[in-house]
């Protein structure tokens, strides 16, 4: 049965219908076809802002399927083709995905796509769970599986009366940032300007994601795709900017489309500033006032339910993932691991999830947790005893499963990277800290006690670390401080490594650059050049360490450079006594830990200072103009 039915429907795949290249779109004939079906729907489905998306799209061939009814278009939907599976064109800037067309062009779709033997397994995610493609899929039956899975939920906010619906407490403090925020006031601009828009992109990144590589103006080719998509919005009077200002100041902005009484909210940033007046919130809440008073009945937060959308709405639109399988040995092959076995194997997965926390945690993954100093083999038995097998908290592991993940990022400070702050009075200090010398779990360490009174720029914000434990963890409100590290104003405190201090929000004060005078830093003696990076390789063992001191990336990214040595670590803390390093071991100034060795599990923002072996470097030659040691 299943070669009859193939074989009837791949007469159907002529002409312009069935699974044509994407660059078929760019003709006039089928681009006008397209964009005329795509003109009632959702804004983001038709052929333009599809190819805006090509560069952004997974690997593999582009293609449109396209079914015809009496020689119309009736139903597009765009799709890669890899290997032998198609997958969405999509990507995760893309706002929505789904087939154009009702339900006979979903029936006739899956048809044409069924003469085509070029694939196997069509996965379809982030599909409107009101997708016609679902029911046709569904009652396709016969020779194919296909299987549907929630995928997400995205909260929508009917705007009709929805200030009545928010939660007092919430309204309330909304009123109560609007009143403190003096001069603060609404600007929506119905179309694309370059100036705006380029403000809108600053301030999207303001906050994390420039830190975290995540921002729009991050990666050229997004820029690229959000301004050509903005601009042909701006055409079709879809497109609106939104701003919240203090002032003359640009403080929140909302890029954002409109069509059929949805305003669709695609981007939003804040200055983290003003993050204590909430005014990402606060523009949200005169987007929606001006939007329902113009007549717009959904605003649509699009995305993912993030918990700050949850304050606004309750209702959630679902989206599901699409897997269609045919009747071919690879398909059949594919469908049983995915769909059988994979769901019998969930009763082993917390075990197998705690072997690998355990393992993270005792692997050195990075130069804090490597010991530098020579500790005999009974000794480090002895303090492992000491500190406790972890036999049982293990198991407890093995048997738990995995804590369902936290934020990846915290809050951002109010203090941005370059600005100058003040170190507040002792005094100030001592009445933030608990009994233990600490603010919400960070303590104040005793160096840090010099820096009070003092002004510094701040190096970078903190918003997430890997702890002691070897666990990744968000940390909100908290920021590094150029110079101010744990060596102190002497340079000999500490355990040597010159590493950051971390600084809650809640000990610094906003300075003016012009009243602030800089510490002058002090002029480095010593100048060395790192080696080579297959230099340093030959000096590594098979766990990539000499002496104990860990190799990593960011060491290898300075191959070449000339740097100022900043010291020399003398003693170590380690097993509960100070000891000596095998062998020695140097700080150079500026050269601190990106989290580059932790791949897509990082990023790590405590910028530690890098530890370099003697084997790694050698005596810079004087630079010009420079007298000769």
């Amino acid at each position: 049965m299943a070669g009859r039915v193939a074989t009837s429907l791949r007469s159907v795949s002529v002409g312009d219908e069935g699974l044509l290249p994407l660059t078929r779109a760019r003709l006039q004939s089928l681009h006008r076809d397209w964009d005329a079906l795509a003109r009632d729907t959702a804004p983001f489905l038709g052929p333009t802002p599809v190819l805006l998306q090509l560069p952004l799209a997974p690997e593999g061939e582009p293609l449109l399927a396209v079914a015809r009814s009496n020689g119309a278009l009736v139903g597009a939907l765009p799709v890669v083709l890899q290997g032998r599976t198609l997958l969405p064109l999509r990507s995760v800037h893309s706002q929505q995905y789904d087939l154009l067309g009702d339900g006979d062009a979903a029936r006739r779709l899956l048809e044409v796509l069924l003469a085509d033997h070029r694939w196997d397994v069509m996965c379809l995610g982030d599909l409107p769970e009101e997708s016609p493609l679902i029911a046709a899929a569904r009652a396709l039956g016969g020779f194919t599986h296909a299987v549907v899975h929630e995928h997400r939920r995205s909260p929508q906010l009917p705007l009709p009366g929805f200030e009545e619906r928010l939660s007092h407490k919430f309204h309330t403090n909304l009123r109560r940032c609007e009143r403190k925020l003096e001069g603060a006031h609404y600007e929506r601009l119905p179309r694309y300007d370059r100036a705006a828009f380029a403000d809108a992109l600053r301030i999207e990144g303001l906050a994390w994601k420039d830190a975290a590589g995540s921002s729009i103006a991050a990666d050229p080719k997004v820029e690229h795709a959000y301004r050509a998509l903005c601009r042909w919005g701006s055409l079709r009077g879809l497109l609106s900017l939104h701003f919240l200002r203090v002032g003359e100041r640009r403080v929140a902005a909302l890029v954002a489309f409109e069509h059929g009484g949805t305003l669709y909210a695609m981007k939003l940033g804040y200055d983290p500033e003003f993050a204590p007046f909430s005014v990402g919130h606060l523009l949200i809440w005169n987007v929606a006032r001006d939007a329902e008073q113009r007549g717009l009945t959904v605003l649509d937060f699009l995305g993912r339910d993030d918990e700050w959308k949850r304050r606004w709405t309750d209702r959630t639109r679902s989206f599901v993932s699409l897997d269609f399988y045919r009747a071919t040995p690879s398909a059949i092959a594919r469908w049983v691991v995915k769909e059988e076995l994979k769901p019998g194997a969930a009763a082993v997965a917390p075990v197998l999830a705690g072997l690998a926390r355990i393992a993270r945690e005792h692997r050195p993954i990075c130069q804090r947790n490597t010991t530098l100093a020579a500790h005999p083999p009974l000794e480090r038995l002895i303090y492992r005893s000491q500190q406790g097998l972890g036999i049982r908290s293990g198991l407890r592991k093995l048997r738990e499963p995995p804590a369902p993940p936290g934020p990846q990022f915290g809050h951002p400070s109010r203090h941005v990277a370059g600005s100058l702050v003040r170190v507040r009075s002792r005094e100030e200090i001592e009445r933030t800290l608990d009994p233990h010398g600490r603010l919400r779990g960070l303590s104040f360490v005793p160096t840090q006690w010099e820096a009070c009174g003092g002004v510094f720029r701040v190096q970078r914000q903190v918003l997430r670390i890997l702890d002691d434990r070897g666990r990744f963890r968000a940390v909100s409100g908290t920021t590094l401080l150029e110079g101010v590290d744990c060596g102190g104003k002497t340079g000999t405190a500490g355990c040597g490594r010159h590493c950051p201090l971390m600084f809650r929000d809640e000990w610094l004060e906003s300075v003016a650059e012009i009243d602030a005078p800089l510490p002058e830093a002090t002029p480095p003696e010593r100048f060395v050049t790192v080696r080579s990076e297959a230099e340093i390789r030959e000096t590594l063992d098979r766990h990539g360490m000499n002496d104990g001191v860990l190799f990593t990336p960011d060491i290898a990214a300075l191959a070449g450079k000339r740097l100022p040595i900043e010291g020399r670590l003398e003693q170590v803390f380690e097993h509960e006594q100070w000891l000596s390093p095998k062998a020695p071991v140097f700080v150079l100034r500026g050269a601190h830990c990106t989290g580059s060795e932790f791949g897509e599990e990082g990023p790590c923002h405590r910028a530690c200072a890098l530890l370099w072996h003697r084997d790694w470097i050698r005596e810079a030659e004087p630079a010009e103009g420079e007298p000769p040691r």
